[in-house]
Formats: C-alpha cells, structure tokens, sequence
C-alpha cells in the first residue's frame, strides 16, 4: 500500500466521517483522526482481507469504525477508489460487541438502521459476551483490545473467537509486540495517556511478546500469517491473520500454545 492518506483516500475518510453526523461532533471528529492516522482499516480494504459477503464479528469495536468504513467503501467504489484496491467487500452481517456505553451509542445512532446489511452493536464485555456464540463469523476482528485484559482472560477469549469462526474463517487480529524495545515502551505510554484522557485513570496493561502471540494463536489451530503495516505506523504493533482450516472442528487450548512460550514472559505493565 502506498503511503496513506491519498488523495482518494481522504475522500473515504472524509466520506466515513460523515456517517457519524447522526451521532455528533465528536463521533465526526474521532472517525476523522483515527482513519487519516491509522492505516490498519486502509490495509483491510488494500489487502483484501476482509472477503466478500462475509459475515463479521468485531470484538471491542468502540464507535463502529470498521463497518462505517465497509458501508463507505461500497459507497464510493468504483468513482472515488483507489486503482491498485480489490473491489471492497459487502458482508451479509456485522455484529459488534463494545464495553463503553457512550462509545457503543455513537455506533447505534450512526450505523443501525442506516447500512446496507444488518449491523447490530451491542454493549457488552467481550470475557462473558461470547459464551453462546456459534461458528457462524466468516471474520472475527480484534484490534487493539486484548492487552487491557488479564493474561487468563486474553486466552479465553481467543479460544471464544476461534470457536466463533465458520469452518474456513479468518481472525484479524492487531496487537503489540512487548519485545519491541523502545517501540513498546512508546505504545504503552500513548496508551496510558489514552486511557487517562478518557477515563480519568490508568489501568494495568497485560502485553505479551509477539513470539507468545504466535504460538497461543497456533496452538488453537489456526494457520497464521503476518500483514506489514508502514514504516512510519507508531509503536510496536503487529497484525496478525489466522486463517481456521476447513476441517477443523476441535482446536488446542490456549493454556498448551502458551507453554514454554519463546521469548520475554509476558508481564503486567
């Protein structure tokens, strides 16, 4: 991918900012920032990652940033698109799960009822939400949300979001890398200034080395494969894809992937 914004990629940020007028300036001014800074939703579109008529569970989705992005994409293509993208993906559903309340009611008030497929947001902790969820979700997306929670339950809801997967599914999954160095230490601390803005208060982060990642997400039987994100994207992160096989039906326990996990322990931070 080139590097990002281009010019036709400032009208789809401009374009999925403008879904949020239902929701309020803020809403507006947040999807604004968050697509020209991060390149992680361009990269979906670019790589294709995201297949057709899939149907999506987006785990932490905060104000709804993906589907308004999938709802733009088939808004603008093929007029305002770039020339070197895939033609976008349409899914046949999206169902996001977030924690904060206000967070999740920008994402109602701008997307339920408006997109071109059913998109339902509830408000709900990812650790208990998924218990009785089945494989139905061609794509499980986890961006940025794993390291605000303890070691045991990251693992559990992993094991909950493989289990999500249809046969053949893909997870998404974009984390830190805590043997980074100086790159982690920068992300924590972007993190914690975050976390102070919004809530008033830090919380302990939970990040592991992304040789842990790997092998936890392995172990629970996906075929795992890496997408480089741009030079200048901030901090240590890695986006991950792991694709389940067609057949699989039974996959290992988080607790076994970790096991002699290579690398430097993961540690609370």
């Amino acid at each position: 991918m080139t590097r990002w914004p281009s010019p036709e990629g400032a009208g789809l940020v401009a374009h999925a900012a403008a879904w949020y007028a239902p929701a309020g300036a803020f809403a507006q001014r947040f999807a604004r920032f968050k697509l020209h800074h991060d390149p992680v939703f361009a990269i979906l579109l670019a790589q294709g990652l995201v297949p057709a008529r899939a149907r999506i569970l987006d785990i932490g989705c905060g104000q709804g940033l993906l589907p308004a992005w999938l709802a733009t994409a088939s808004d603008c293509h093929p007029h305002s698109w770039p020339g070197d993208w895939p033609s976008p993906p349409v899914p046949t559903a999206y169902v996001g799960i977030e924690l904060t309340p206000a967070d999740a009611e920008r994402a109602r008030r701008a997307l339920c009822g408006r997109t071109a497929w059913p998109c339902e947001i509830r408000t709900a902790d990812a650790r208990e939400a998924l218990h009785d969820e089945r494989a139905a979700y061609d794509v499980v997306v986890i961006l940025d949300v794993l390291h605000y929670m303890e070691f045991d339950a990251q693992q559990a809801v992993l094991r909950d979001a493989v289990r999500c997967l249809a046969p053949g599914g893909r997870l998404i999954l974009r984390v830190g890398d805590a043997s980074a160095g100086w790159r982690a230490r920068y992300s924590r601390a972007v993190d914690r200034i975050v976390q102070w803005l919004r809530a008033g208060r830090a919380t302990p982060l939970y990040c592991r080395p992304a040789d842990e990642w790997r092998r936890l997400l392995r172990g629970m039987g996906l075929a795992l494969r890496e997408i480089p994100l741009p030079a200048d994207a901030h901090g240590a992160n890695v986006l991950m894809v792991g694709v389940l096989a067609e057949s699989t039906t039974s996959h290992g326990t988080a607790g076994d992937a970790c096991a002699g996990a290579a690398g430097v322990p993961a540690q609370p931070l």
